[in-house]
């Protein structure tokens, strides 16, 4: 839920943001996220949005946030940049939708209701540069992502297992 908060607002604002700016987009994250991680997502800022506030205003990256504030254990792999993938590979896109995969997982959703809500995900969310590339691992990869999430693989090896990932 860390990262993909910080991704979040990270393409919200892109560069360059004010500390108000920061704040406001911290305050009102929740808001715009689907409303099936919004209770999470309250509960994330509720306890941990000064913390968080801070780490964004040191322009640290998603991961380095989450590890700052207490959230993330530091690790050594590049981390997903949910909704501002950086890469013009497959990757941090199959990482992002495992990750909401399993965030619907957590929630008792049913393998049915998980690919029907990202086979309807709002691709815009990306942005223009990264729409169409979201619309295309969506058309090709979530039923692959799906057989993945029945046997429980970690992100990683399901990406990889897909050949999206290194």
């Amino acid at each position: 839920m860390c990262e993909f908060v910080v991704t979040q607002i990270e393409a919200i604002l892109g560069d360059n943001a004010t500390d108000q700016q920061i704040i406001q987009a911290v305050e009102h994250i929740c808001d715009i996220l689907p409303k099936t991680v919004r209770p999470q997502c309250k509960n994330f800022i509720e306890q941990n949005g000064q913390a968080l506030i801070n780490a964004l205003i040191n322009n640290l990256p998603p991961h380095q946030c989450c590890v700052a504030i207490g959230i993330c254990k530091n690790r050594n792999i590049p981390t997903p940049k949910m909704f501002a993938p950086r890469d013009n590979n497959m990757c941090s896109m199959c990482m992002i939708f495992v990750q909401l995969a399993e965030a619907y997982l957590a929630q008792n959703s049913t393998i049915q209701q998980i690919e029907d809500i990202l086979k309807a995900f709002p691709c815009s969310l990306f942005g223009t540069k990264f729409e169409q590339q979201c619309d295309a691992f969506v058309e090709q990869y979530i039923p692959q992502l799906i057989n993945q999430l029945v046997n429980n693989e970690p992100p990683t090896v399901a990406c990889k297992q897909m050949q999206l990932c290194n």
